[in-house]
Protein backbone atom coordinates (compact mmCIF):
# COMPACT_ATOMS: atom_id res chain seq x y z
CA UNK A 1 0.00 0.00 0.00
CA UNK A 2 1.48 3.28 -0.49
CA UNK A 3 2.14 5.70 2.07
CA UNK A 4 1.93 9.36 1.08
CA UNK A 5 -0.37 12.31 2.17
CA UNK A 6 -3.77 13.54 0.54
CA UNK A 7 -4.83 17.04 0.75
CA UNK A 8 -8.20 17.24 1.45
CA UNK A 9 -10.79 19.91 -0.69
CA UNK A 10 -12.37 22.66 0.58
CA UNK A 11 -15.80 20.14 0.27
CA UNK A 12 -14.08 17.84 2.73
CA UNK A 13 -13.51 20.50 4.93
CA UNK A 14 -17.12 21.91 4.73
CA UNK A 15 -18.54 17.98 5.51
CA UNK A 16 -15.85 16.92 8.05
CA UNK A 17 -17.68 17.26 11.25
CA UNK A 18 -20.86 15.64 9.78
CA UNK A 19 -21.74 12.34 10.44
CA UNK A 20 -24.54 10.29 8.27
CA UNK A 21 -25.84 7.35 10.18
CA UNK A 22 -26.97 4.90 7.39
CA UNK A 23 -25.96 0.99 7.24
CA UNK A 24 -27.22 -0.93 4.61
CA UNK A 25 -27.81 -4.55 4.42
CA UNK A 26 -27.55 -6.73 1.85
CA UNK A 27 -29.91 -10.90 1.33
CA UNK A 28 -26.77 -13.12 1.26
CA UNK A 29 -26.96 -15.46 -1.56
CA UNK A 30 -27.56 -19.08 -0.16
CA UNK A 31 -24.50 -21.05 -1.70
CA UNK A 32 -23.63 -24.58 -0.22
CA UNK A 33 -20.16 -25.96 -0.65
CA UNK A 34 -20.47 -29.92 -2.01
CA UNK A 35 -19.82 -31.08 1.62
CA UNK A 36 -22.77 -29.13 2.57
CA UNK A 37 -21.46 -26.43 4.41
CA UNK A 38 -22.20 -22.74 4.10
CA UNK A 39 -18.83 -20.66 3.17
CA UNK A 40 -20.36 -17.42 4.88
CA UNK A 41 -18.47 -16.87 7.94
CA UNK A 42 -15.13 -18.49 6.37
CA UNK A 43 -11.84 -16.14 7.57
CA UNK A 44 -9.66 -16.56 4.65
CA UNK A 45 -12.71 -16.48 1.75
CA UNK A 46 -13.67 -12.61 3.48
CA UNK A 47 -9.93 -11.71 4.06
CA UNK A 48 -9.30 -12.23 0.46
CA UNK A 49 -12.70 -10.58 -0.80
CA UNK A 50 -12.28 -7.46 1.21
CA UNK A 51 -8.68 -7.09 -0.05
CA UNK A 52 -10.15 -7.43 -3.79
CA UNK A 53 -13.09 -4.71 -3.46
CA UNK A 54 -11.28 -2.31 -0.98
CA UNK A 55 -7.30 -1.94 -2.51
CA UNK A 56 -8.57 0.58 -5.17
CA UNK A 57 -9.70 2.75 -2.12
CA UNK A 58 -6.87 2.51 0.31
CA UNK A 59 -6.94 6.43 1.50
CA UNK A 60 -10.69 6.10 2.75
CA UNK A 61 -8.47 3.79 5.58
CA UNK A 62 -6.14 7.08 6.25
CA UNK A 63 -6.12 9.13 9.59
CA UNK A 64 -7.14 12.45 9.32
CA UNK A 65 -4.17 14.71 10.94
CA UNK A 66 -2.79 18.09 10.34
CA UNK A 67 -0.02 19.44 7.69
CA UNK A 68 2.77 20.25 10.06
CA UNK A 69 3.71 22.68 7.22
CA UNK A 70 0.78 24.68 6.76
CA UNK A 71 -1.98 23.16 9.67
CA UNK A 72 -4.36 22.03 6.88
CA UNK A 73 -5.90 18.74 7.41
CA UNK A 74 -4.71 16.52 5.38
CA UNK A 75 -5.44 12.21 4.63
CA UNK A 76 -2.36 10.05 5.83
CA UNK A 77 -3.04 7.25 3.63
CA UNK A 78 -1.06 3.92 4.26
CA UNK A 79 -0.71 4.01 8.10
CA UNK A 80 -2.19 0.93 9.30
CA UNK A 81 -0.51 -2.61 9.79
CA UNK A 82 -0.05 -4.93 6.99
Amino acid sequence: MPKHCLQTSVLDLSAWPALVPIVYFYRRQRQRQPNGSSNFFEAGLLKEAFSKVLAPYYHVAGRLARDNENGRIEIQCGTGEQ
